[in-house]
């Protein structure tokens, strides 16, 4: 078994507007959304042992790592397609399991399960509040 790599957590040639609009949307958080969810995005790269601090990073103990089906919510993504947010890797749960998912707004496919070699793989932090 060799070497396993970390999917990149951004698009190496992704345009400079990109970073402007996490630093936004970090700022705007947290969102409530129309079907009595919440967004808060901290804009902050970690392993996943760093996601049992979403109730930190927001201040707020209902935010939580969200689930795949969660970041798949059709409010979820349209928020994240209104905001225009380009394509980045974040963690979620699947059944449970910390994986690597990435987020891409506005595609066919806007959630895509990556192969997670490790949970000390970086990628973005993404917490939710599902009441």
């Amino acid at each position: 078994m060799g070497i396993r790599i970390c999917p990149p957590v951004t698009d190496p040639n992704k345009p400079p507007e990109c970073l402007q609009r996490r630093i936004d949307f970090a700022l705007d958080s947290p969102i409530a959304l129309n079907n009595g969810m919440r967004i808060s995005f901290p804009n902050i790269i970690g392993e996943f042992p760093q996601l049992a601090m979403c109730d930190n990073l927001t201040g707020n103990p209902e935010f939580s790592t969200p689930t795949v089906e969660e970041l798949a919510n059709p409010f979820v993504q349209a928020e994240l397609s209104n905001r225009d947010i380009c394509p980045m890797v974040v963690w979620a749960l699947n059944n449970g399991v910390p994986t690597l998912v990435r987020l891409e707004p506005g595609s066919v496919q806007p959630v895509i399960i990556l192969p997670t070699p490790s949970e000390s793989c970086p990628a973005y932090i993404f917490c939710l509040d599902n009441p």
